[in-house]
C-alpha cells in the first residue's frame, strides 16, 4: 500500500487533495463513505470499505488515470477505456490537466533553440500564421509527457473544414524548443520552403506570383 499525505480540500469541496511520497497529486471524492469515516467519533469501529452498487470499480487505476491523461489522452478517451463516467475521471484529472496547461503556457514564453532573436514561441507561430489569414485566436496550445519524461508542445488550428498542427519538443533544463514536425519547422523558418497548403494568401490586388517572388527576395 503506498503511503500519501493529505495535502487540502478541493476548490469545489467535493474531493480530497492528496500527496503520495514523490509528489504525485490524487483526488479522493468525498463520498458518503468517507464523510462517515471523517465525523465518526474518536474510537468507533473503523468502517467497512465497500463499493456502492451504483459506483462502478474503474479498471484503471487513480494513477493510471493521470499517466493518461498525462500523455496526452483526454478525459473521454480514459473514461472509456476504464469503464466509467467522464465526471470520474475528472476527479483525478483536474491536476495534471493545469499540469498540462501550465506546460504549454510555459511553452508559449519559451525561445527556439538556436534562433537569432530571444523571440517567444507564440509570438513566432501568431507572426507566421497571420500572414496566411488565420485567427490567432483561435490558436489552441496543449503538452503531453512522453514515456521518457520529456515534455511535447502543439499547437492546432482550424484550416478550412480541418485541423491543423505543429508540435515542439520542449527542453525544460536549457528552457528552449525545438521543432519536431515538418509543420513546426515552417512556422519557426526565417526564411521557411512553401509547403503544400500553407502558401500565403495574395494580398488584396496584387498577384500571388508576384507576392511569392517578393517574399522570397
Amino acid at each position: 500500500m503506498r503511503p500519501v499525505r493529505f495535502v487540502a480540500l478541493s476548490e469545489d469541496g467535493q474531493a480530497l487533495v492528496l500527496a503520495d511520497e514523490v509528489g504525485r497529486l490524487l483526488a479522493l471524492p468525498i463520498d458518503e463513505r468517507i464523510a462517515t469515516v471523517m465525523h465518526a467519533e474518536p474510537g468507533a469501529a473503523p468502517l467497512a470499505v465497500v463499493p456502492a452498487a451504483s459506483d462502478p470499480i474503474p479498471s484503471l487505476s487513480p494513477r493510471d488515470i493521470q499517466a493518461r491523461i498525462r500523455s496526452g489522452e483526454s478525459a473521454e478517451e480514459v473514461a472509456r477505456i476504464a469503464g466509467v463516467p467522464v465526471d470520474r475521471v475528472l476527479r483525478y484529472a483536474g491536476p495534471v490537466l493545469q499540469e498540462r496547461a501550465m506546460l504549454a503556457q510555459h511553452a508559449r514564453r519559451t525561445r527556439l533553440k538556436g534562433a537569432e532573436k530571444p523571440t517567444p514561441l507564440a509570438e513566432v507561430v501568431n507572426g507566421r500564421l497571420s500572414q496566411h489569414g488565420i485567427d490567432t485566436e483561435k490558436i489552441s496550445w496543449d503538452a503531453y509527457r512522453r514515456d521518457d519524461g520529456t515534455w511535447r508542445i502543439i499547437a492546432t488550428w482550424p484550416s478550412g473544414k480541418a485541423t491543423a498542427q505543429a508540435v515542439w519538443d520542449l527542453d525544460k533544463l536549457r528552457q528552449n524548443v525545438t521543432p519536431h514536425d515538418d509543420m513546426a519547422q515552417y512556422l519557426c523558418a526565417e526564411r521557411p520552403t512553401p509547403i503544400l497548403g500553407q502558401e500565403p494568401a495574395p494580398e488584396r490586388g496584387r498577384p500571388r506570383a508576384a507576392r511569392s517572388v517578393a517574399g522570397r527576395a
